[in-house]
Parts: C-alpha cells; sequence; structure tokens
C-alpha cells in the first residue's frame, strides 16, 4: 500500500483520497484500506473519469485506464460505514461522539485499515 496519502475531505460521507500509483496499486490500495472495493465508487486517472460499483467494474475501468495513463494521479472515493457504537461515518479513528480510540470503523465484513 502506497506510504504518501493525503486524504482531502470528507464530505456527505465521502472520503476523497488523492495518491499516485498505477492501476494494480490502486485496486489493492481502494481493497486494502479497510472499506470494501464495492463501496469505491469513483476515480480520476490522469483526468480520465469514470463510475464502479463492484469490483469487477474496478477492475475493468482501471484495465482501460492504464491504456491511457500508465501511471498517473488516482483520486478514490469511498463511502464510509457507519461507526459501530455512534452511527456516525467510521474513519478509523478517534470518536469524538463516544470518547473511545478507534471505534470509527467498518462493520463486520471488511477490513480496519
Amino acid at each position: 500500500m502506497p506510504e504518501k496519502r493525503e486524504v482531502m475531505k470528507v464530505e456527505n460521507k465521502w472520503v476523497r483520497s488523492r495518491v499516485s500509483l498505477n492501476a494494480a496499486e490502486a485496486l489493492s490500495y481502494a481493497r486494502d484500506f479497510g472499506y470494501p472495493v464495492e463501496l469505491a465508487a469513483a476515480f480520476v486517472l490522469g483526468g480520465w473519469r469514470r463510475t464502479a460499483s463492484t469490483e469487477e467494474e474496478l477492475r475493468k475501468l482501471f484495465e482501460e485506464g492504464e491504456n491511457l495513463s500508465p501511471i498517473g494521479e488516482v483520486t478514490l472515493f469511498w463511502r464510509l460505514l457507519p461507526c459501530e457504537r455512534c452511527g456516525e461515518p467510521a474513519n478509523g479513528e478517534y470518536c469524538e461522539n463516544t470518547g473511545y480510540k478507534d471505534t470509527h470503523k467498518p462493520k463486520a465484513g471488511s477490513r480496519q485499515r
């Protein structure tokens, strides 16, 4: 997983993160970050915008994107799942609503980052 990552903003329960990597790394990054790839909704690869709602669609679009721009800046979007304790968007960090550290985490079925 790439070390350099900047979470740019949380808006409407979606997180946008910008990373520079190739398509294969981007797919792995989306999966390994802690949220199912089914929740990865959109990405930008060298200015080329497409959407995917399943792992298969995401993989196909990355393959197509590689033909246009093998390495480029990728902006990944994924929906935040609710915190198991307070119901607010999960982000894998400190929960301000309950005071517990690391309680903002995806529910069962997705890996925590």
